[in-house]
């Protein structure tokens, strides 16, 4: 469940959690169509590259089968930056949010990933055009008895 939610940087709450010798995996939300052209993924993506590869080579373009599933690539020991396959398309002005794809790539993430902290943004909100109070509940039926800090800005 969501143990916290705090106004800072998604990379300075990781740092502090791996000092305290937590491993910790990043979530983001992703459209099918290799895009991290805004918001955190772009922050991500700048800031790990490897993420983006893994999800334009490791994934197909457009595929509708990727919702609700994940790509990921492993920093390191302590971190995990997980592309979640959370909304078919993308752009402002709409909602492409899709809460099913939300809990269900979350909850993979859970079982793939048992060791880790997991760490995220509003997931499906801003360029998804979600609503968190309507998004939350289901981060939270996903994440069942898992810890989660989520951050925004």
């Amino acid at each position: 469940m969501i143990v916290e939610e705090v106004k800072k940087d998604i990379i300075e709450v990781y740092q502090k959690l791996s000092n305290k010798g937590k491993k910790v995996a990043i979530l983001h939300g992703c459209n099918c169509f290799h895009t991290m052209g805004a918001g955190i993924a772009l922050y991500l993506k700048k800031k790990y590259p490897a993420i983006f590869l893994a999800d334009k080579y490791d994934t197909k373009y457009g595929d509708k089968n990727k919702l609700g599933k994940f790509s990921y690539y492993i920093v390191d020991d302590t971190l995990i930056i997980v592309n979640c396959y959370t909304q078919y398309k993308y752009g402002w002005g709409n909602n492409h949010a899709d809460p099913v794809a939300i809990q269900n790539s979350i909850k993979r993430v859970c079982e793939n990933f048992p060791d880790h902290y997991i760490l995220m943004p509003q997931i499906g909100c801003g360029l998804a055009g979600g609503k968190w109070e309507l998004i939350k509940p289901v981060v939270n039926l996903a994440l069942k008895d898992r810890d989660a800090i989520v951050c925004y800005i």
